[in-house]
């Protein structure tokens, strides 16, 4: 049975990489779904069939108009807001903290946490003024819980996101509102390939340290968020759940 039907979703981050593999499971799961991103998903079309179950916004997460537009693209398009949010967009620049420069902190910092804070207070208050339940997913990473030298903003914004998981989780609990976060390691996508994947000595410490010895793929990423958005997982919030071959915990 398709796990969320009925659901309406807003992903952001959605033309590449996880995000991609997170509209393409939603919409499997029977959800219908708005995507924000600077560029149009690249979805392969025998992922969804039904592409009217599909909206995209062209812009940046960072504007507060974006997040207007989405927002009123599910309520037209599908009759009401989003009840379901995965705040996934994110970017990474390399530098140490003395060389990281104001640019890299506004446009990292702002786009893996600010945007996400933005955009959940909206999708919380639209909830609550119509006293509907709702989940809210967020990506986080494993550089939230450990460093990962020359990446200051990228682990400070990490880490940071996977915080607001658990203050808005306990927040809104009892207002039927779920948050959890997913907080992935090493993973095929887009960013990756140029970066971590692309360096055959980085990528080889990262495996010392992963039990399972191998790269996730987005679409196993996706899986856990389709769980953490969906009714299977009524009973969770303020979970980070670690999708990372045991890199962290074991």
């Amino acid at each position: 049975m398709p796990r969320l039907e009925g659901k309406i979703a807003l992903v952001t981050g959605a033309a590449s990489g996880i995000g991609r593999a997170v509209v393409a499971a939603f919409l499997k799961h029977g959800a219908k779904v708005v995507t924000i991103d600077l560029h149009t998903p690249e979805v392969p079309e025998d992922a969804f069939p039904l592409t009217t179950d599909l909206e995209h916004v062209e812009g940046d997460v960072r504007d507060p108009h974006t997040w207007a537009i989405a927002f009123s693209t599910a309520k037209a398009n599908y009759g009401a807001h989003p009840n379901i949010l995965v705040n996934n967009a994110g970017v990474l620049r390399n530098h140490s903290l003395a060389d990281m420069s104001e640019d890299d902190w506004d446009v990292v910092f702002g786009t893996n946490f600010v945007s996400a804070l933005k955009g959940s207070q909206q999708f919380i208050r639209y909830l609550l003024d119509e006293g509907r339940p709702g989940a809210i997913v967020n990506v986080s990473s494993i550089a939230g819980e450990r460093v990962f030298p020359n990446a200051t903003a990228y682990n400070i914004s990490k880490a940071a996101l996977s915080h607001l998981t658990r203050v808005a989780a306990a927040e809104y609990a009892d207002k039927g509102i779920r948050v959890n976060a997913v907080a992935p390691g090493n993973t095929v996508t887009g960013m990756t390939r140029t970066t971590t994947y692309a360096n055959a000595e980085a990528a080889s410490k990262l495996m010392a340290h992963t039990p399972i010895k191998r790269w996730a793929t987005a679409d196993e990423v996706a899986s856990s968020i389709v769980y953490l958005a969906s009714d299977d997982a009524s009973y969770v919030t303020g979970a980070v759940l670690p999708v990372d071959g045991g890199y962290v915990d074991v």
